[in-house]
């Protein structure tokens, strides 16, 4: 916690100081590369903190300020950002390493668990991303047939998580508001992990920690006893 509350400081701290020396373009232009390490720095830390933190709302509120941080280029909204990072007040705990649980209510949903964890263990972190939207919408999919009997895949082949959570919350099945947030919370870090135009998405494994993490919860929740 407190690594990421000092690079949240730092990071303002740069804006700040750039801001003052906006009448320098020299100075003001030596600065853009401190803030460009300071943002991943920041980013890092929200990695790195998100599989640990107690409580899903604290979670989806910090992805959701992150995504901010990236995407809004002014300077004024990410120092309003980092003002709202400064005052999260959440806690953490100590999780250590990748436990995946038996689920049998699917052989492509045990397969890909199986194949999720050796991607893991041997550091291909981009699959495991790839893997953990898989295992979602199978596992969404067969929770959908078990309650209507009906097997969405076929009038809507292409469909997404977002959409399938809906058409599941129309038909009123059951879900802990929790566990829908929880499933936003992923698809949104997958879309704006794999849509990025600029750059190939290379996931840490901060960040292949928390998306696994999270979709193995959110499975456990869906066909527990």
């Amino acid at each position: 916690m407190r690594n990421f509350k000092n690079a949240v400081k730092r990071l303002e701290d740069l804006f700040i100081r750039k801001e003052y020396y906006k009448d320098n373009p020299q100075r003001f232009r030596n600065y853009d590369a401190q803030i460009g390490m300071g943002l991943k720095h920041v980013e890092k830390q929200v990695w790195d903190l998100m599989p640990n933190i107690v409580g899903k709302d604290s979670v989806y509120a910090l992805f959701s300020l992150l995504r901010d941080l990236k995407e809004d280029s002014a300077v004024g909204s990410r120092l309003l950002v980092l003002s709202k990072m400064k005052k999260l007040d959440f806690r953490v705990k100590e999780v250590r390493g990748i436990k995946i649980p038996k689920v049998g209510v699917h052989p492509d949903i045990s397969a890909d668990l199986g194949e999720l964890k050796k991607c893991y263990d041997s550091g291909c972190y981009r699959s495991c991303v790839v893997l953990c939207g898989r295992v979602l919408e199978v596992g969404l999919h067969k929770k959908f047939y078990d309650v209507t009997g009906r097997d969405v895949l076929e009038k809507s082949p292409g469909i997404g998580l977002g959409k399938l959570v809906a058409k599941m919350c129309e038909k009123e099945i059951a879900l802990d508001p929790g566990l829908t947030q929880q499933i936003h919370l992923i698809n949104q870090v997958r879309v704006f992990s794999v849509h990025k135009k600029s750059r190939v998405f290379n996931p840490s494994k901060s960040q292949a920690h928390a998306m696994v993490l999270y979709t193995v919860d959110i499975l456990e929740k869906l066909f527990k006893a």
